[in-house]
């Protein structure tokens, strides 16, 4: 079985995502990984493997795991969404430039 130990938070404005993961047998030990970014195919890989500059949006992570016997395990998967806009904010109203007013009221 693999396990995802450290990923991105469900929403993030970080555009690089790490993934930390460690795998268990009952028998024999894990020997190997491969991890998937994106449906881009699975690749061999090692626990702290590092994606950079993702663009916005959804991405989705898996790791699979392969014990010393040529057994796989079924894939880990970790969603997560990339928002790095800022948000937009416009004031409507307010107050005239020059007041006797000593409250303001903004929209």
């Amino acid at each position: 079985d693999v396990l995802i130990n450290r990923a991105p938070p469900a929403i993030t404005s970080d555009v690089n995502a790490s993934f930390i993961f460690t795998g268990t047998d009952a028998i024999s030990p894990m020997v190997k990984f491969k991890c998937q970014l994106d449906n881009a195919g699975f690749q061999d890989c090692v626990s702290g493997v590092r994606y950079n500059t993702l663009p916005m949006g959804p991405h989705t992570f898996q790791v699979i795991g392969t014990d010393e016997a040529g057994n796989s395990s079924q894939p880990k998967m970790h969603s997560w969404v990339v928002d790095a806009a800022a948000p937009s904010v416009r004031i409507t109203s307010g107050p005239a430039s020059i007041t006797n007013s000593a409250t303001a009221v903004f929209q």
